[in-house]
């Protein structure tokens, strides 16, 4: 015979039963999976002041951040202890390791948005209550114990930030990282680089990942944190933001905490819920919590003003990095030297010594070397190369240049050395055979020394010299300029050594 068929009311008795079976065994073992938090580790999880400093922050820095605290008006607002603080704190040291600061506070990217609290009309410019509202750290307390986030504050962190950015419509660009591992959350991070430019919404960004994740994995699926965003974008009712400047802080509302609370409650299988509901979760484990847990409320009072004063510090050292890259960049700007017409003192300014030395040296027309002083007061030493190739350009300008009104030396012809001032449109053409080989042919240089009697320097530059086997050519071959060099012609001499020709307009 089939199964009797069941009443549905037997069917949630049944239900309800091992529900209360699974709660007591739950709480029996909670301790296991969650053991105390002794006080020594609840002291390394409160930031330390500074025992070293440096030029980013000083002595005089720290003295200045702990009086200032002292004289701030909403210190004892910021510190004292409401019955739902101690609650939360107690929580997540329990059951995440950590300091509620540290899943929404400065490094999480995260910032509690109170604009919505009251107004301290008794302080001097009525500024807000500082201080986390009520209903949102009950909120907070109960998402702590959810299994989704495995007792891991950045999984936690990862939610809320997605719940902020679909509340408020946020299409600046996610800087999402994947501390879970997770596949999807793997394809959602490469989406958001590529095709989140500054207008794409949140739900059009998931929805091009699942594309992107079925074609590489065919037979997956997107998994719990797609079922859990897409929950969020369901629940979320967009509200304006008044103040969105470029950045990555986003300031969370007790709404967004309701929103991402709905969402888990919401994520099924198929018509089947994943997860029991939250505020069954959270009463179940938090059973396991005594009021003897840490932190007491005198260790409260201290690692919450440990937590102020470190916010407080490091806005402080991000001005002043920001005033000392100010004035690093003010000292390397290179300076205009177009402008720089004068000086303060009404004097023209001062040049380079080094430039004046080469404006000189450019200057010196005289055959003399010019010596420059040393240090050790000898001449500076040369490049041999370069120094040959002066003394040969040199000797190439005395038979090229003779002094007017002849010179000590007349019984040189410097005459037969010097191209014709008017040559005739038919005659007078100038050749330049130079040597297209390494090796250096003697015979054209000495016939120019036995013509004009000029000694040749001891040592020559293996190019760019004028010489020739032809010694009819002498006259007419050294131009009283450098030539171009064009219209090349290539010959061959007696020795069957080729050259290039030349030609000298």
């Amino acid at each position: 015979m089939p199964p009797k068929s069941q009443s549905k009311a037997d069917i949630v008795g049944q239900a309800t039963i091992e529900l209360a079976n699974k709660i007591k065994h739950a709480q029996e073992h909670v301790g296991e999976d969650f053991p105390k938090v002794t006080k020594e580790e609840f002291q390394k999880m409160m930031p330390q002041a500074p025992k070293e400093f440096g030029r980013h922050w000083t002595e005089a820095d720290e003295e200045r951040l702990l009086r200032d605290w002292s004289q701030d008006p909403l210190k004892d607002r910021m510190l004292v202890s409401v019955n739902w603080k101690p609650m939360l704190w107690k929580t997540c040291v329990l059951f995440m390791r950590c300091l509620p600061t540290d899943i929404i506070g400065p490094g999480s990217n995260l910032e509690v948005d109170i604009s919505d609290n009251n107004e301290l009309r008794d302080l001097p410019g009525s500024p807000r209550d500082p201080r986390w509202p009520e209903r949102f750290c009950h909120l907070l307390n109960e998402l702590i114990t959810h299994p989704m986030w495995q007792a891991k504050p950045k999984l936690l962190q990862l939610a809320i930030q997605y719940t902020v950015i679909c509340c408020t419509n946020d299409c600046r660009r996610w800087r999402l990282m994947n501390p879970s591992g997770d596949s999807f959350i793997t394809v959602l991070v490469e989406t958001i680089k590529k095709y989140q430019k500054g207008e794409t919404k949140p739900a059009e960004i998931h929805q091009n990942a699942i594309r992107r994740f079925r074609k590489q994995f065919p037979h997956g699926s997107p998994g719990l944190w797609s079922e859990l965003f897409r929950m969020i974008e369901q629940a979320a009712k967009v509200r304006q933001v008044q103040d969105q400047t470029p950045g990555v802080i986003l300031k969370v509302k007790t709404s967004d905490l309701r929103v991402l609370k709905v969402a888990l409650d919401g994520m099924s299988f198929g018509q089947l819920s994943i997860f029991r509901p939250t505020d069954l979760i959270s009463n179940v484990l938090q059973s396991a919590r005594a009021n003897s847990d840490v932190p007491s409320n005198k260790d409260l009072y201290k690692a919450h003003e440990s937590v102020i004063l470190h916010q407080l510090r490091k806005q402080r050292q991000e001005e002043i990095l920001k005033k000392l890259q100010e004035q690093d960049e003010e000292e390397d700007e290179p300076v205009d030297e177009s402008q720089e017409l004068g000086s303060d003192d009404g004097l023209p300014p001062q040049s380079d010594p080094k430039d004046q030395d080469r404006v000189e040296a450019d200057d010196d027309t005289s055959d003399e070397p010019r010596e420059l002083d040393s240090d050790d007061g000898l001449p500076p030493q040369s490049d041999p190369k370069d120094q040959d190739e002066v003394e040969e350009e040199r000797w190439l300008d005395r038979v090229q240049h003779p002094p007017p009104g002849g010179s000590d030396d007349d019984q040189l012809p410097y005459n037969n050395a010097r191209p014709p001032a008017t040559p005739h449109p038919k005659q007078g053409r100038k050749y330049m055979v130079t040597d297209d080989s390494d090796g250096l042919d003697d015979s054209g240089l000495e016939e120019i020394v036995s013509q004009t009697g000029i000694p040749r320097p001891a040592v020559r530059s293996k190019k760019d010299h004028v010489r020739s086997n032809n010694a009819d050519e002498v006259e007419t071959l050294l131009p009283p300029t450098m030539p171009k060099r064009k219209n090349k012609r290539s010959v061959t001499f007696e020795n069957g050594r080729p050259r290039k020709r030349y030609r000298i307009d």
